[in-house]
């Protein structure tokens, strides 16, 4: 118990807690005492996730008051800060005005990237940004092995009559009844498979030694993100694989050495996906499937079509453009917003968009603010990968990392809300920003 309450070990477990809380519901955890309700063990587990965050973060706070700080020593950092804190501040208001059954459960999301923030500063405060990004890729890689595991399991499943993932969801994810609130959709998995493959492409480019048990791991990300088929994520994956290819170029080694590294991290992987894909074309073969109706008829081939994804003739966007057409001609709090979640409180579902996202819940104001963090983001991103660090070595590809995860995100926000507000995206792009702001603090600082 007394090591548990080490300040080493217990940001670890409050940066598990909060993570854990991903998707947990306040009404639903309410609804568990009722009357009515009948108590299990999923109701247990729904409590402690929802309640966790909170229980472990005043336990922090009272252990670890004396050394706790809202102030770091970047004052850019600093601004960054008051920027988001402004940004909830509005969001808060705005909901107590204009919501109101909605106030509870989106008043939890503030309150989780509070806690979140405050914890990535007090871990930047003592060069710690480091293990918390690290940490996050570990709890990411556990939750995507859950969901696509699952995922996978509906792939070669009778259920599933075409041999992609898209829209491998939301039914083939109920194992375990309420277990999660919300269900990750196939580009979501797609999103953390690429999160997760940026560091160990990296890493599989500069070091000599590969580990077998990992290099499976890279080859079914591969494959996961390959078959869900975002778009951004498939497009953020090809510029990816355009940095490695340079890269290799640069690197003082043997040709036949730079071979086999293409071979590595590009040929056998989509090997592997192929042999996947084939596998599932056999087996819709073997059941007789002649016609798939929910696949476009450009291409002759029917293996060609059962890989790639229905194609919405109507919309390039996936209607997406219409939600922010929607947006704009029915929020009439242009300047503040309608608070939390705004994009649901007006079209009753998300906007799409990290910019569209902040002007239904923060107006202008929030679209402004959260401009300004993304430059400062792309800013240091920009200066660590041009300037600082242009050579890849195995003492920079997390930092590395860091940076094309948040080029990753910022462009994927364009088209989902993405780190705008609490979720995955949110954790992710925040502990590899800190990193980045940790490592440009420390720069300046030397000069």
């Amino acid at each position: 118990m007394i090591r548990l309450f080490n300040l080493k070990y217990f940001t670890v477990v409050l940066l598990f807690a909060i993570w854990g809380s991903l998707d947990s519901n306040i009404a639903s955890l309410l609804s568990i005492f009722s009357s009515s309700s009948i108590f299990t063990f999923v109701n247990l587990f729904s409590i402690i996730r929802a309640s966790g965050p909170y229980v472990i973060f005043i336990i922090f706070i009272c252990f670890f008051y004396k050394r706790l700080s809202f102030r770091t020593s970047s004052r850019n950092l600093n601004f960054i800060l008051i920027i988001l804190v402004l940004n909830f501040l509005i969001q808060l208001i705005a909901s107590f005005i204009y919501q109101d059954n909605t106030l509870l459960n989106n008043s939890n999301l503030i309150l989780l990237s509070i806690m979140s923030l405050a914890l990535f500063i007090f871990e930047f405060n003592h060069d710690n940004s480091k293990k918390i990004l690290i940490f996050s890729w570990v709890v990411l890689f556990l939750i995507f092995m859950w969901f696509s595991a699952i995922m996978s399991l509906w792939y070669f499943s009778d259920k599933n009559t075409v041999a992609n993932l898209y829209h491998g969801w939301p039914q083939s994810f109920q194992i375990i009844k309420n277990l999660t609130e919300n269900i990750p959709r196939s580009s979501g998995i797609g999103r953390s498979a690429l999160i997760l493959l940026i560091p160990i492409m990296l890493g599989l480019l500069i070091k000599k030694k590969i580990n077998i048990l990992l290099y499976f791991f890279y080859n079914y990300s591969f494959f996961i993100m390959l078959a869900t088929q975002s778009r951004i994520v498939l497009l953020g994956f090809f510029l990816f694989i355009c940095v490695i290819i340079f890269y290799l170029i640069t690197l003082k080694q043997e040709s036949i050495l730079k071979i086999k590294k293409i071979c590595l991290i590009i040929l056998i992987p989509i090997i592997f996906s192929v042999i996947i894909i084939s596998m599932k074309s056999l087996q819709l073969n073997n059941n007789n499937i002649l016609k798939i109706n929910s696949v476009s008829d450009y291409s002759k081939d029917p293996d060609v079509k059962r890989f790639l994804r229905p194609i919405d003739p109507v919309s390039f966007t996936s209607r997406r453009y219409d939600d922010w057409q929607e947006i704009l001609k029915k929020n009439n709090n242009i300047f503040l917003g309608n608070g939390i979640m705004g994009d649901r409180w007006i079209i009753n579902q998300t906007a799409s968009s990290l910019i569209l996202y902040n002007y239904a819940s923060s107006g202008i104001a929030g679209v402004f603010l959260f401009t300004l963090l993304m430059f400062r983001s792309f800013f240091i991103c920009s200066k660590i990968i041009l300037f600082h660090e242009k050579k890849i070595n195995k003492h920079n590809y997390i930092l590395l990392s860091a940076c094309y995860i948040q080029y990753f995100l910022m462009g994927r926000s364009l088209v989902e809300s993405s780190f705008a507000v609490f979720g995955i995206d949110f954790l992710i792009f925040f502990a590899a920003y800190f990193f980045t702001e940790e490592y440009y603090n420390k720069k300046k600082l030397k000069k």
